[in-house]
Protein backbone atom coordinates (compact mmCIF):
# COMPACT_ATOMS: atom_id res chain seq x y z
CA UNK A 1 0.00 0.00 0.00
CA UNK A 2 2.90 2.34 0.71
CA UNK A 3 4.14 1.87 -2.87
CA UNK A 4 0.80 3.11 -4.24
CA UNK A 5 0.87 6.16 -1.97
CA UNK A 6 4.43 7.02 -3.05
CA UNK A 7 3.68 6.53 -6.76
CA UNK A 8 0.65 8.85 -6.74
CA UNK A 9 2.00 11.48 -4.35
CA UNK A 10 2.80 13.86 -7.24
CA UNK A 11 -0.89 14.36 -8.06
CA UNK A 12 -3.03 16.82 -6.13
CA UNK A 13 -5.97 14.63 -5.11
CA UNK A 14 -9.34 16.10 -4.21
CA UNK A 15 -12.77 14.52 -3.82
CA UNK A 16 -13.83 15.15 -7.43
CA UNK A 17 -10.66 13.72 -8.99
CA UNK A 18 -10.61 10.76 -6.62
CA UNK A 19 -14.28 10.01 -7.29
CA UNK A 20 -13.74 10.16 -11.05
CA UNK A 21 -10.78 7.77 -11.03
CA UNK A 22 -12.43 5.35 -8.60
CA UNK A 23 -15.60 5.23 -10.71
CA UNK A 24 -13.52 4.86 -13.88
CA UNK A 25 -11.61 1.92 -12.42
CA UNK A 26 -14.76 0.28 -11.08
CA UNK A 27 -16.66 0.68 -14.36
CA UNK A 28 -13.85 -0.80 -16.47
CA UNK A 29 -13.38 -3.66 -14.01
CA UNK A 30 -17.13 -4.29 -13.82
CA UNK A 31 -17.48 -4.27 -17.60
CA UNK A 32 -14.59 -6.72 -17.94
CA UNK A 33 -16.19 -9.15 -15.49
CA UNK A 34 -19.63 -8.69 -17.10
CA UNK A 35 -18.25 -9.39 -20.59
CA UNK A 36 -16.40 -12.47 -19.32
CA UNK A 37 -19.62 -13.85 -17.82
CA UNK A 38 -22.04 -12.74 -20.54
CA UNK A 39 -20.51 -11.50 -23.82
CA UNK A 40 -22.51 -8.66 -25.33
CA UNK A 41 -23.51 -7.95 -28.90
CA UNK A 42 -23.75 -4.79 -30.97
CA UNK A 43 -26.97 -2.82 -30.92
CA UNK A 44 -28.16 0.37 -32.53
CA UNK A 45 -30.07 2.68 -30.23
CA UNK A 46 -29.72 6.37 -29.41
CA UNK A 47 -26.37 6.57 -31.19
CA UNK A 48 -26.47 6.41 -35.01
CA UNK A 49 -23.94 3.55 -35.09
CA UNK A 50 -24.08 -0.02 -33.75
CA UNK A 51 -22.15 -0.12 -30.47
CA UNK A 52 -21.17 -2.70 -27.86
CA UNK A 53 -21.15 -2.14 -24.10
CA UNK A 54 -17.45 -1.32 -24.25
CA UNK A 55 -17.98 1.20 -27.04
CA UNK A 56 -20.71 2.94 -25.06
CA UNK A 57 -18.50 2.99 -21.94
CA UNK A 58 -15.64 4.56 -23.92
CA UNK A 59 -17.95 7.14 -25.54
CA UNK A 60 -19.42 7.86 -22.10
CA UNK A 61 -15.98 8.39 -20.56
CA UNK A 62 -14.84 10.69 -23.37
CA UNK A 63 -18.12 12.60 -23.26
CA UNK A 64 -17.86 12.94 -19.48
CA UNK A 65 -14.39 14.41 -19.77
CA UNK A 66 -15.54 16.81 -22.49
CA UNK A 67 -18.63 17.93 -20.58
CA UNK A 68 -16.65 18.44 -17.38
CA UNK A 69 -13.96 20.48 -19.15
CA UNK A 70 -16.63 22.55 -20.89
CA UNK A 71 -18.32 23.15 -17.52
CA UNK A 72 -15.01 24.22 -15.98
CA UNK A 73 -14.24 26.53 -18.91
CA UNK A 74 -17.64 28.26 -18.87
CA UNK A 75 -18.77 28.14 -15.24
CA UNK A 76 -15.60 27.39 -13.31
CA UNK A 77 -15.32 25.17 -10.29
CA UNK A 78 -18.62 26.28 -8.77
CA UNK A 79 -21.22 23.58 -8.13
CA UNK A 80 -19.08 20.66 -9.24
CA UNK A 81 -21.71 18.35 -7.76
CA UNK A 82 -24.10 19.54 -10.48
CA UNK A 83 -21.84 18.53 -13.38
CA UNK A 84 -21.17 15.18 -11.70
CA UNK A 85 -24.92 14.61 -11.59
CA UNK A 86 -25.35 15.66 -15.23
CA UNK A 87 -22.49 13.39 -16.31
CA UNK A 88 -24.02 10.48 -14.37
CA UNK A 89 -27.37 11.02 -16.13
CA UNK A 90 -25.60 11.30 -19.51
CA UNK A 91 -23.81 7.99 -18.91
CA UNK A 92 -26.97 6.22 -17.73
CA UNK A 93 -28.89 7.35 -20.82
CA UNK A 94 -25.99 6.32 -23.06
CA UNK A 95 -25.64 2.92 -21.36
CA UNK A 96 -29.30 1.97 -21.46
CA UNK A 97 -30.53 3.76 -24.60
CA UNK A 98 -27.28 3.93 -26.59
Amino acid sequence: MEWIINEFRWMQWNWAGSTFFILLFLSITGLTVWDAISPGSSKKGLLPIPTTRGDRLFIGIMGSIGLTLLWLAIIGNHALWLILGLVAIYNLVLAFRG
